[in-house]
């Protein structure tokens, strides 16, 4: 399809409708309630001019003022910084390590991490092990919870860039 023009200072996200990396910048924008479009991307499909935009062909690719932001984390801290006015990434040193460190924990494609449970639960024959990995995996994130969020009673960073795949757990059933 051909590249659809961009009208000037608003952001675009290239996206996917399913994809969970993408839903993470798309609820940032909403939560900051941030003038943008969406432009959904065939990921098996990708059209030449996306791949100019971002050879990797990953999303999200968020677009403002001939700007590409790329990589699904940083896409959403590039709109906390920009768009936030109570910041969801505190500010505060130790805090926001934290925070970080939970997103590593959860985002990295290895044992004992939540993507690697859920990438294993596809195939596997046997659940009843893997529900004692979920258990594991969640432990970390159920004792860092403050009360409704890892922020208390308001959202956090962190909040927003797990609850893609918490939202997708049902199906895992």
């Amino acid at each position: 399809s051909p590249y659809p023009p961009l009208a000037p200072n608003k952001v675009r996200v290239y996206s996917m409708r399913f994809c969970p990396y993408a839903q993470r910048a798309r609820m940032i924008l909403k939560y900051y309630n941030v003038p943008h479009e969406i432009v959904n991307i065939n990921l098996k499909d990708k059209p030449a001019w996306f791949l100019q935009k971002n050879a990797s062909g990953t999303v999200p690719v968020l677009e403002h003022n001939e700007r590409i932001i790329t990589e699904s984390v940083i896409c959403c801290e590039y709109l906390d910084e920009r768009y936030g006015q109570n910041k969801l990434l505190t500010r505060e040193s130790y805090t926001r390590a934290k925070q970080k460190m939970m997103i590593e924990k959860f985002n990295k494609a290895r044992k004992g991490s939540i993507n690697y449970t859920i990438c294993k639960s596809i195939s596997v024959e046997d659940f009843r092990d893997l529900k004692q990995q979920f258990e594991e995996v969640l432990q970390p994130f159920e004792e860092s919870l403050q009360n409704k969020f890892f922020g208390g009673d308001e959202p956090y960073f962190l909040d927003f860039l797990i609850w893609p795949w918490f939202e997708r757990f049902p199906a895992l059933e």
